[in-house]
Order: structure tokens, then C-alpha cells, then sequence
């Protein structure tokens, strides 16, 4: 019956937060305030945010569509040329891809994790293609990649959250 309590209080809390980003506080105004209210203030700075969002979703949603024509290079590649073969060309292809990306009119720190996830690529990309033979700590240093790609895949989901964007993938 408590966590029943709690959890009313908490999602109280919650919209009442929500609608304070939304709306703001009110402000003691005086009969000589010369402060326009909110509600005249024209909403540029909305729509300005709404427009970031919309290119940080899409170039996730890029970046997501680019992660599935990785995995079905892979598949195809495979039939034809064996796993490891398939892995390092469809890897190369990828990174390929992520060269040509730029990152114009995003913000600075998704940009910085953007070319940090696109480096972690390029680093397996390089080992992938340097032809090693099968040594002691490859498959070490291989799993090693992947957490990094992992890692700065979510440094570059961070980012876009701190703009307000929640990206799904």
C-alpha cells in the first residue's frame, strides 16, 4: 500500500517538473513590469531545438540503416566467400560509408562521439584487413573492438540525449 503512495508522489513530482520545463514559473510582475509574458514570446528558440533534433534523429537513423547493410553485407558475403572474408569486406565497405558522413550543422560533442564511433570502426576495419594469421590475444583484442564500437556507439546515443533527443535502436 506504501509504494502505492510513493509512486503517486513520485509522478506528481514528475509532471509538475515536466510542465515547469514546458511552461516555466511564474514571475512576480509588478503593475510597471515591462517583461512580456511567456505566452507572447515568439517560440524560434523551440523551433530552432526541434530542427537539431530532427537532423540528430535522422542522422542516427542513418547511422542505424548503414548498421543493418553491414549485417546483411556480412550474410551475403558469407555464401560466397567464407565468414572472415565476409566480415573484413563488409567491415571496409562500412567504414567506407562512415568517411563519407560528415557531421555539418550537428553539435560539437555529437560530432566528437561521432568521429570517436567512426575511429573504433576504422580500428577493426585496419585490424581486419592486416591479414594476421591466428595469434595468441586475437581474439582478445578483437573483443577488445567491439566493447570500444559498443562503447562509442553509446557515447554518441549520451550525446544526442543531452539534446534532447532519445534515440530507440
Amino acid at each position: 500500500m506504501k509504494t502505492k503512495y510513493i509512486g503517486a508522489v513520485f509522478f506528481y513530482f514528475v509532471t509538475f517538473t515536466i510542465s515547469v520545463m514546458i511552461v516555466g514559473l511564474p514571475a512576480p510582475q509588478s503593475r510597471f513590469s515591462t517583461v512580456t509574458p511567456a505566452v507572447d514570446r515568439p517560440l524560434v528558440i523551440f523551433k530552432s531545438e526541434i530542427d537539431l533534433q530532427t537532423r540528430i534523429n535522422n542522422f542516427l537513423e542513418d547511422d542505424l540503416q548503414t548498421g543493418i547493410e553491414l549485417e546483411n553485407d556480412e550474410a551475403r558475403l558469407s555464401q560466397s566467400r567464407g565468414l572472415s572474408k565476409a566480415e573484413k569486406l563488409a567491415t571496409l565497405n562500412l567504414v567506407e560509408k562512415m568517411k563519407k558522413v560528415k557531421c555539418d550543422k550537428l553539435p560539437e560533442d555529437f560530432c566528437q562521439a561521432w568521429d570517436e564511433h567512426r575511429n573504433a570502426w576504422t580500428k577493426k576495419a585496419e585490424f581486419l584487413n592486416s591479414g594476421s594469421k591466428t595469434i595468441q590475444g586475437e581474439e582478445a583484442y578483437r573483443n577488445q573492438l567491439s566493447i570500444e564500437i559498443s562503447r562509442t556507439y553509446l557515447n554518441m546515443l549520451a550525446a544526442a540525449r543531452r539534446h534532447e533527443v532519445e534515440f530507440r535502436y
